[in-house]
């Protein structure tokens, strides 16, 4: 049996946040930056990992945005979309996870995301599928990471027929 190395995306293979465009100082929503961030990510934290699970869409997101905060949908759905698909990812950690594919190791990327990574960072970045012998993430699988005590893991080592150690503190 070979070793399976997993990977995790944000942290790890970028560290890009969305709606990029607006970090710039010059952008006209700018100083609305820290408030969005706040209400989608802190103040609905249990509708974040909703969404990371598949039970909303990014539409669905930002609906509430411009309902709750008055950004109009139509100026910063798009802004999302292509901050999704132009995602800064790390160069040198996908050419150390070739090394180990080389070597012999499996490779796994393993992601908690948004339905984001399936329709527009995973299709405009298709050197992931030439890395990474299994890409699974929590839209599409339903479960977190941290679910049911690293369950994913746990499935995905018996479906690529691999022993997992899992190890977390």
């Amino acid at each position: 049996m070979n070793p399976l190395l997993f990977c995790d995306f944000f942290g790890v293979l970028s560290y890009n946040k969305f709606w990029q465009a607006i970090q710039h100082p010059d952008h006209h929503l700018h100083p609305r930056r820290n408030e969005l961030g706040d209400f989608v990510f802190f103040k609905n934290n249990a509708m974040v990992h909703e969404w990371m699970r598949g039970k909303h869409t990014s539409e669905d997101i930002h609906m509430l945005v411009e309902k709750e905060l008055g950004i109009k949908f139509e100026v910063l759905y798009p802004i999302f979309v292509e901050s999704s698909k132009v995602l800064d990812i790390s160069a040198p950690i996908l050419e150390a996870i070739k090394q180990k594919k080389e070597l012999g190791y499996r490779t796994v990327l393993v992601t908690d995301n948004m339905d984001s990574f399936v329709r527009y960072t995973r299709p405009n970045n298709r050197m992931l599928d030439q890395v990474f012998d299994a890409i699974f993430d929590s839209y599409s699988t339903g479960l977190l990471k941290q679910d049911q005590g690293g369950r994913i893991f746990k499935e995905i080592a018996a479906n690529l027929n691999e022993d997992l150690v899992y190890l977390d503190f």
